[in-house]
């Protein structure tokens, strides 16, 4: 693998591209240090990479790991990421109001919509559920086709069809609620 600063400048750029898919404040603010960690980690480990032109793939892949686990940690501590500048964002909100979803053309409030999500998934397939839950927790196709014993094909296409489901799902018992404004 070529050790030019060029091929690692180019791996940090991706890094901090890729995490600009998520508009959270938390990500937004925490996205060139995500990215820097993220080639930090590939540089430590580049010798374990088995196609070196994959390099950019497996910048990606870490730096998603490092964004969910922060994620994780703020949901865990939210008092220390409500201390910077976003706290207008994040402040508590009005009694019975909370952060609403779109659900099809609806407007749903998180809170009802959390309620019912675990009830969908477990009338998922057992592998199917656990890939999807595996894949937003942040493993890679390739991870989770390891582990389950699937071609990587076939868990893209379990996850396609996975979240199909859900998404019917969800989007019934919005229909069936009917009190929810677009």
């Amino acid at each position: 693998m070529e050790e030019s600063g060029v091929v690692w400048g180019r791996a940090l750029r991706d890094g901090n591209v890729f995490l600009g898919r998520w508009s959270d404040p938390l990500t937004h603010r925490e996205r060139g240090d995500l990215a820097q960690e993220a080639v930090l980690v590939a540089w430590r480990n580049k010798a374990a990479l088995r196609v070196p032109a994959r390099l950019g793939a497996f910048v990606r892949t870490v730096a998603r790991r490092l964004r969910a686990r922060a994620v994780r940690s703020s949901l865990r501590h939210p008092e220390e990421w409500l201390a910077g500048d976003e706290t207008a964002v994040f402040q508590e909100s009005n009694a019975g109001d909370s952060p609403h979803v779109r659900v099809g053309r609806d407007l749903v409030p998180q809170d009802w919509l959390m309620d019912r999500l675990q009830a969908c998934l477990e009338q998922l397939g057992s592998t199917n559920r656990r890939l999807l839950i595996g894949f937003y927790e942040g493993f890679s196709c390739s991870e989770l086709s390891d582990r389950y014993g699937l071609s990587e094909a076939a868990v893209k296409v379990r996850l396609h069809r996975g979240r199909s489901v859900l998404r019917q799902k969800l989007e019934a018992l919005v229909r069936a609620a009917g009190c929810f404004t677009e």
